[in-house]
């Protein structure tokens, strides 16, 4: 009697256990939409997921960036439609809106035009890259056609219905791009991002978290922000040090809060401490 009892209550718990982690299953949010058809361009083969560092599996030599920038995980998934035309699709889930942000800004090529999806979207005559909230979704294809560009717009708009939340622009990169009247920049997060506006040093020299460059006629500028005066200038002189010592560099002039180089290639580059922000430019 007491035998049967315990193989009860454990067929009980075990029932319980299946379906808590059934209903988590269930309530797991879906990056790709569940539809294998969307207006005449069908799913191929099946859907491949990458976590955290599984993304190199995904992505050869550019992995890190979407690491720095704060990746969580992506799903991916190809499209054809009846001529054989194929679109690749990407949608990344990102830490944070400012991550997916950022990501979506490093991803912005010179050519690409202004699209109204998401909250902000740039086509090329192949390829499609879209920030909404916590997500940046990417669409390539090897074809230009128009049946293609089309097919991208559809599928991204289906894809865009189904991300709910909206993100938030940060509030110094919405200053910056109000006093300055920029209309493209790059948003980033680490050395990496910063070294697509110009590298400096293999080393966090600056001790990044998220700074922002445009480029404007009289040359580029970089602002990198920190959470308080004092950490923006312990880190002002110490960077201004390892600038000193390092070859690249020449110093021309020196103050308390600006100091001038130039480098090997002799582009004059001024770096500005100004409250909780590091300012740099740099002339072309």
């Amino acid at each position: 009697m007491i035998k049967n009892n315990l193989l009860i209550i454990a067929f009980l718990q075990f029932t319980l256990v299946s379906l808590v982690f059934s209903q988590v299953k269930q309530e797991e949010p879906s990056l790709m939409p569940d539809s294998t058809t969307i207006d005449g361009w069908r799913h191929v083969g099946v859907a491949e997921r990458y976590k955290n560092d599984e993304l190199f599996y995904l992505i050869n030599g550019g992995a890190d960036l979407y690491q720095e920038c704060g990746f969580v995980e992506v799903v991916a998934q190809s499209f054809q439609n009846t001529d054989n035309e194929k679109i690749s699709v990407e949608i990344y889930e990102m830490e944070s809106d400012s991550s997916a942000l950022s990501i979506f800004t490093l991803s912005a090529t010179k050519n690409a035009e202004k699209v109204e999806l998401g909250q902000m979207a740039l086509s090329t005559a192949n390829s499609l890259i879209i920030w909404k909230g916590k997500c940046f979704i990417m669409l390539r294809s090897s074809s230009v056609s128009e049946s293609v560009k089309m097919g991208s717009y559809t599928i991204a708009e289906y894809l865009v219905k189904n991300i709910q939340t909206e993100g938030v622009l940060p509030y110094f990169v919405s200053q910056i791009i109000e006093n300055n009247n920029v209309e493209s920049y790059k948003y980033f997060h680490g050395t990496l991002g910063l070294a697509t506006a110009y590298y400096f040093s293999g080393s966090n020299i600056f001790n990044i978290s998220q700074g922002l460059s445009f480029t404007s006629e009289n040359g580029k500028h970089i602002h990198l922000i920190y959470k308080n005066k004092e950490l923006a200038k312990s880190t002002f002189i110490s960077a201004i040090e390892a600038m000193e010592k390092a070859s690249k560099f020449t110093l021309k002039d020196k103050t308390e809060t600006q100091v001038s180089f130039t480098d090997r290639k002799q582009k004059p580059i001024a770096v500005a401490l100004k409250e909780s922000e590091i300012v740099i430019k740099i002339k072309e």
